[in-house]
């Protein structure tokens, strides 16, 4: 993973890295929610079933962490473009939030 988890003593830096590592994590789990791990989950299996629950609540927390404050917003775009863009458009932790343009 490309995120940078530097010892910090920045509150907000140490929040949003937080929540997208605990994000990213839920992402690789389920492959991305990739065809097989949505189709699993169709089938009901458990597992799949309470990774994708996981996944979501990863996912409401992070978009929560992130839209804070514009200072939050800053330091995902920071995060963000620090990392290569593969990984980037894997991931698009930019979808959490809306910049203020």
């Amino acid at each position: 993973m490309s995120i940078n988890y530097r010892t910090t003593d920045d509150a907000v830096y140490a929040q949003v890295s937080l929540a997208l590592m605990q994000y990213a994590s839920m992402l690789r789990h389920t492959n991305h929610r990739d065809w097989w791990h949505r189709l699993k989950c169709q089938l009901g299996e458990p597992e799949a079933s309470q990774l994708e629950v996981d996944l979501r609540q990863a996912e409401a927390l992070a978009r929560q962490v992130v839209n804070a404050t514009p200072a939050h917003r800053a330091v995902l775009r920071m995060i963000s473009n620090a990392r290569p863009a593969a990984a980037r458009q894997r991931d698009n932790f930019e979808a959490l939030c809306k910049f203020d343009e």
